[in-house]
Order: structure tokens, then sequence, then C-alpha cells
């Protein structure tokens, strides 16, 4: 038999509340009505209610970080000098080989004021070779992704790739650092990424594989037409999410190497790992 209600009250000294504890929680009360800030309002919910202002902020958090490029933080300056009666006039053979391919020479550069001066200066001699073979150009100012956290910049060229690829104009893109200088104005970039590869870049060993995933990104060449560039921006994209959400040091390079290396023997038709031959196409300032 079920005991009656009487049998499940509890004592008199379980139920009532010590005057000790009524005089804690009174004297609590006052202090979130004279300073009403985050903390002592949160001292006043229930657990649950912390559990659901929580699972609020998480997902607040998720949202602004998985945004993708914020685009009030960033501002592209456009040099268009791409155009086929330029290309069928070119006294370059080499445009005129590449005429149905279009290049886009991008530079980024964060909030550092050493590296915006060093883009005002290097943008130029980049801009002029551009002009030479026909090839547009484009800055992008500001950080994409996470404009409070220092070497957010560095997320930057996934950025790039994504502006590249929604123009649906172009078949190739050359991102450059703020410090890179475009030294060979007599080579054209569009001879150094062949159709089939997705990526060229300089292998960090000289002995090295020529298709290794070990490559520096500094200066990265990619082929915007290649069947895989789309997945490679999607993996590279949802990685750096994970790391701004996790608010991990930011790092893009090694992020690049874990991708490429779960393709395996694929890299033979996508990675273009050269030795010297972007160091004598392209300089850096900083590093000599």
């Amino acid at each position: 038999q079920r005991p009656s209600p009487a049998a499940m009250i509890l004592p008199k000294s379980m139920t009532e509340i010590r005057p000790r504890t009524q005089l804690r929680r009174r004297r609590r009360y006052l202090t979130c009505l004279e300073n009403p800030s985050i903390v002592s309002l949160i001292s006043r919910t229930t657990r649950r209610q912390r559990a659901i202002l929580l699972s609020i902020v998480v997902f607040l958090t998720a949202i602004y970080f998985l945004s993708g490029p914020n685009q009030n933080n960033i501002d592209f300056h456009w040099h268009h000098y791409y155009s086929p009666d330029n290309n069928n006039n070119s006294t370059n053979s080499s445009a005129t080989t590449h005429a149905a391919r279009r290049l886009l020479i991008s530079q980024y550069t964060g909030l550092d004021p050493a590296y915006l001066e060093f883009a005002t200066i290097s943008e130029k001699a980049n801009r002029a070779y551009a002009k030479k073979w026909n090839h547009d150009y484009v800055r992008m100012n500001g950080v994409a992704f996470d404009p409070y956290r220092p070497g957010g910049a560095t997320y930057n060229k996934i950025a790039l790739i994504e502006k590249a690829m929604s123009a649906r104009v172009y078949d190739a893109l050359l991102i450059l650092d703020a410090d890179a200088v475009i030294i060979d104005l007599d080579q054209d970039a569009l001879d150094l990424i062949p159709r089939d590869m997705l990526l060229t870049a300089h292998r960090v060993h000289s002995d090295d594989d020529p298709h290794t995933w070990h490559v520096n990104i500094g200066v990265t060449l990619w082929n915007l037409r290649h069947e895989k560039i789309k997945q490679v921006y999607d993996y590279w994209y949802r990685r750096t999410r994970r790391r701004l959400v996790f608010r991990q040091f930011p790092e893009d390079q090694s992020e690049l190497h874990a991708i490429l290396r779960r393709y395996g023997d694929e890299r033979k038709s996508m990675v273009n790992a050269v030795d010297n031959t972007l160091v004598k196409f392209v300089r850096h300032v900083m590093r000599g």
C-alpha cells in the first residue's frame, strides 16, 4: 500500500530556511539591485537557467566564428588590367599562348602598420607586373575571420580563394604575402601552374618529392579550374573554423599540410612542389 500523504511530509527542520541563509540571500539580492552586472545577474539564476544562458552564448559564439569571412572587416582594392584585345596584341608570346586563361594576382595584409607599409610598397611593383602581363590585381586589407586576435590575417588566403572562385571569371590565382615582390618581370606566372595541377608552391626541402604535401604557402598559385579546388577549399575552410571556435593559435600552413597528406598518390595530379622556381620569381622583403 502507498503511504498516506501525512507520512510523506518532511520534518519542519528540513523545510524551513535558516535565518542566516535568509540574510545571505537578502544581501545578495540587494547587491544585484545596486550593481546589476552580468556576474550578479547570473548568481540570481537557477542551474537550469544558467545552462540555457550558456547554450545561447555558445550558439551565438559559433555563429560569429562560423559565419565565414566578415565583409565588414575587409575591403578589396581592384585594378583590372585584363583585356582580350591586349592579349591578342601582346608582344609577349606567353601571354598569347595563355589567352584563354585569366589570372588574378592577389595580395593581402592585416591590421599591423608594418605590414600595411610593406604592402603599399610591394603593391607598386606587383601591379606593374600585372599590367605588363595583362593580369588583374587585387589587394585585400583587413582580417577576414578573427579581427580581434593577433595573427588572424594568416587566414586571409582562404578568403581570397573564395573571392576568386565566386568571381567565376578567373582560371588561376596567385596569392602573395604583404612583403612579397615579383622580381622576374619576364616570367609569366601562368607558366608556373600546369593546367592539370591544383597548386604550385615552394617545397620546404629541396630533396622532397615534387608532389610532396610539405610546401611553403607564402607564395601559392592555384588552378581554379581543377576538379579538387572546391573540395580542398571546403576542407581548409572547415578546419580553420574549428581552430577559431576553439581559440587555437592562428596557423594555416599546417592545416593545408594535413589536407594534402590525406590525398596520398592523388597528389601527383594536384601538387606541383617546385624547388627554386618561385624563389627566382618572387622575393620576400622581410626574409631576403
